[in-house]
C-alpha cells in the first residue's frame, strides 16, 4: 500500500534543495551541470526560495560556470533574483579557489606535478587583459616559494621591467611562464 506524504503540498520541486545538496555529498560535483552548480551556491544563502532560474539565466548570460564566477558583481546583480549577498557569495567561492590552488601550488613539488603548475598558472593568468612575464621562486626541492610578476604589456608594446628583476631571492629560478596573446 502506497501512503501518501500528509505534509506534501504537491508541488514536484518540494525537496529539490535536499536532493542537490545529497547528491553534492554523494559524489561532489560530479554529474552536476553548471547551473546546477550555481543553484546549489545560490540556494545556501537564499532561503525557502527556487533558485533554478536564476542558475540558468547566469550560466545562459555567462556561458559557463569560469564565467559566472569571474563575473563582475554589477552583472551578477542585472540578474532577478541575484542580489547583493548572492553576487558575494559567488565571488568569495572564486577567491576561495585561487587561494586554495595557490597554497596548494606552494606546497607541491613542482618537479612531480607539472599539471598541478599548469592548473596554478592557468587560473592566476587566464583573465589578464594583457601579457605577464611571471618567475616562479624555487627552493632546492622544487617547491614554490614565491611568484613575481615581471614584466607587463600587450602583444604590441615593449615590455616594462619590473621591480622583481633586480630584486634577489634566495632560490632557485625555475619556470617562466609567459601568458602570449594573439
Amino acid at each position: 500500500m502506497v501512503t501518501a506524504d500528509i505534509f506534501s503540498t504537491g508541488n514536484p520541486n518540494e525537496g529539490h534543495r535536499k536532493r542537490l545538496r545529497e547528491r553534492f555529498q554523494q559524489s561532489g560535483l560530479s554529474g552536476f551541470h553548471d547551473y546546477e552548480i550555481i543553484e546549489l551556491l545560490l540556494s545556501l544563502v537564499t532561503p525557502q526560495q527556487d533558485v533554478k532560474n536564476q542558475g540558468k539565466e547566469a550560466i545562459a548570460r555567462f556561458g559557463s560556470l569560469r564565467g559566472v564566477l569571474e563575473a563582475p558583481v554589477e552583472e551578477l546583480r542585472k540578474i532577478k533574483g541575484i542580489g547583493p549577498v548572492n553576487s558575494l557569495g559567488i565571488k568569495i567561492v572564486q577567491e576561495v579557489a585561487r587561494v586554495f590552488l595557490k597554497e596548494k601550488m606552494m606546497e607541491t613539488p613542482v618537479m612531480d606535478s607539472a599539471q598541478a603548475i599548469f592548473d596554478y598558472l592557468y587560473h592566476a593568468m587566464r583573465d589578464l587583459k594583457h601579457e605577464v612575464f611571471k618567475v616562479l621562486y624555487l627552493n632546492n626541492r622544487n617547491q614554490i616559494l614565491a611568484s613575481e610578476d615581471l614584466f607587463e604589456g600587450t602583444i604590441d608594446s615593449r615590455y616594462h621591467p619590473g621591480p622583481g628583476l633586480c630584486r634577489p631571492h634566495h632560490a632557485n629560478q625555475g619556470p617562466r611562464p609567459h601568458n602570449y596573446r594573439r
